[in-house]
């Protein structure tokens, strides 16, 4: 299939569970516990991955090739409404990446479910804020609509602009005392 190398590096094979096969840089993929557990053993060459489908496989290399061997950063600040704003610009592509993943819930669920699974830390970090970014200002009732799975992007845009826009005003008539 689609190969993800870097120059010089050795290459390694990753197998997702339905039988799709990606090459990209042992050092690039070793982002994973998984895939560096696999690997402790230098003459490995392939590493199935079980539980992760073509797609999210797929994904999950291309954010590997994008942090060439360096995982995301935690995020650790309180969170703001963009996905940008919460990463900084230093990582625009994690932010812009991760909202174009988050746009089709299943796929963004099974994305973060293997990156779990795989334990690359980072991009459970990143999954996990843009989901808390979703939540932000939203009330009780709210949650289950933001994060349902069956939710169009276009349905979510209308809502989150609902939930962010009586949210702030909320917290601003908190803020200021009244």
């Amino acid at each position: 299939r689609r190969g993800f190398l870097g120059r010089k590096d050795k290459i390694i094979k990753l197998v997702a569970e339905d039988g799709a096969e990606f090459k990209i840089s042992r050092r690039w993929a070793c982002i994973s516990s998984y895939i560096k557990k696999a690997c402790e053993d230098d003459k490995v060459s392939t590493v199935t991955i079980t539980k992760v489908d073509e797609e999210s496989l797929e994904r999950i290399c291309e954010y590997m090739e994008n942090r060439k061997g360096d995982d995301f950063i935690k995020v650790s600040k309180t969170l703001k409404v963009t996905m940008l704003d919460n990463v900084g610009k230093d990582f625009a592509w994690c932010a812009k990446w991760i909202d174009l993943r988050a746009r089709h819930r299943p796929k963004f669920y099974k994305l973060i479910a293997a990156a779990n699974h795989m334990g690359i830390s980072g991009l459970v970090s990143l999954g996990v804020t843009k989901i808390a970014t979703l939540l932000k200002y939203c009330r009780t009732e709210d949650i289950d609509r933001v994060l349902d799975p069956h939710i169009t992007d276009g349905q979510l845009r209308q809502l989150r602009k609902f939930v962010v826009v009586n949210g702030k005003s909320k917290e601003k008539s908190y803020n200021s005392g009244t």
